[in-house]
């Protein structure tokens, strides 16, 4: 077993099992080495440091050297002596010659030229990353999978503050010009998210069936957010000229981030249970924007848009979760923390605007 966790390592040698490696090796350059520092029975394990001087001085590395090897001394003390194992000579040491051996380039936890391994050298640079091992099917439905995740993702009671006041018309009206400009950049930003995920899907038509639809619906989208800006007085240069609020884009960051690194299924799960929570929101603020504020339908075109999922939507969601659960692509609960994360970056959005 090899570990970059230090609790782990140190464990790892106390209780005599696997390879206990320095979580320092992952910031050694691809013509580093490692050097083998201890070798002792039980089952045979290593602790090994980079020998390069920069990290040999780091106190953090002098200290955990120094865990470590008090840990190994501690355990081999209560086994045989190394001249005694098989293999072993006289003087303890192993048998075989113990030769300095490449790390991974930086970034890669993996073995040198490992038969099991990708990485057996060279550039790496646009490959997808190894897709994860299939899961047995599952017995669950895929739309108790979705309903499941829509309830346990549900957003807190007062964990948004400007919907509630825009509904009771307390909010200043100069909040949907902030929400229009925000808005552009967030469908720009998620219509090229869809997009891609559409592309890394294109061996599972269901899933990238569902992304394709979602991109096409943003390009829809984006003529509303331009028609609710011009109700909002707002010209095309401001619309363009406009600086956005990290806290409103921490949102289709995010999306961008399962883009390029989320497995598609896991995507469905967790922009699916997120889209009825912005949904309800969506239609509170076009009700109120009617009737306190007195917009027009035109204007509210944007936000009437999610009000209501569209039936074919929830369809393609539940086609797309079918298959994840069929092929074993889709792990529950790490879409449930995309699915998380996305609702706390989407309650960032609303307090922003609301604070600005």
């Amino acid at each position: 077993m090899v570990t970059d966790d230090h609790l782990t390592a140190v464990a790892l040698v106390r209780t005599g099992l696997g390879v206990a490696v320095l979580p320092e090796l992952a910031l050694t350059p691809a013509t580093g080495a490692v050097r083998l520092l201890r070798l002792a029975p039980a089952v045979p394990r290593e602790i090994a440091a980079p020998p390069l001087p920069e990290y040999a001085a780091l106190p953090a590395v002098r200290a955990m050297l120094a865990e470590l090897t008090s840990a190994a001394t501690v355990q081999a003390a209560a086994l045989p002596s190394l001249s005694a194992l098989p293999g072993r000579a006289p003087d303890g040491t192993a048998a075989r010659a113990v030769r300095e051996t490449p790390t991974a380039p930086v970034g890669r936890r993996c073995r040198p030229a490992g038969p099991c391994c990708r990485h057996t050298g060279g550039d790496h640079a646009g490959r997808r990353p190894a897709r994860r091992p299939r899961r047995p099917p599952m017995a669950r439905s895929a739309s108790d999978v979705l309903d499941t995740a829509v309830r346990e993702l549900t957003p807190a009671p007062g964990a948004n503050p400007l919907v509630p006041a825009i509904a009771a018309g307390e909010a200043p009206r100069e909040v949907f010009a902030t929400l229009a400009l925000e808005q552009h950049h967030v469908i720009t930003s998620d219509r090229r998210s869809f997009r891609h995920l559409a592309g890394r899907a294109a061996a599972e038509p269901p899933v990238a069936a569902f992304f394709t639809h979602l991109a096409d619906g943003e390009r829809i989208v984006l003529e509303h957010v331009r028609t609710l800006a011009t109700a909002c007085g707002l010209k095309e240069q401001e619309t363009a000229g406009y600086e956005p609020r990290p806290g409103c884009q921490a949102y289709p960051a995010y999306a961008a981030w399962l883009a390029l690194g989320a497995e598609p299924a896991d995507a469905v799960l967790a922009f699916a249970a997120n889209f009825r929570a912005w949904g309800d929101y969506c239609r509170a603020v076009g009700q109120a924007m009617r009737h306190r504020y007195g917009f027009t339908d035109e204007a509210c075109a944007f936000f009437d848009f999610f009000a209501t999922p569209a039936p074919d939507l929830t369809d393609r969601a539940l086609t797309a979760l079918r298959h994840g659960l069929d092929s074993g692509a889709l792990d529950i609960p790490l879409a449930h923390r995309y699915g998380r994360l996305l609702q706390a970056y989407e309650e960032m959005f609303w307090r922003t605007a609301a604070e600005a």
